[in-house]
């Protein structure tokens, strides 16, 4: 019975971590995501600049 509580304690414990790691990969995904956007933005912007 102590056994279980035990695993059932580290699961707990290794589902947490998980979760946040997932959390962390989509916080920095989700950053890298926005400053490809604002490079890709920006390179169209400078360009259309240097064309006019």
């Amino acid at each position: 019975m102590l056994t279980m509580a035990v695993f059932a304690c580290i699961g707990g414990v290794f589902l947490g971590m998980g979760f946040l790691l997932l959390k962390l990969a989509g916080i920095f995904f989700g950053i890298l995501a926005g400053c490809i956007i604002l490079m890709e933005a920006a390179g169209r912007w400078i360009s259309h600049l240097m064309g006019a």
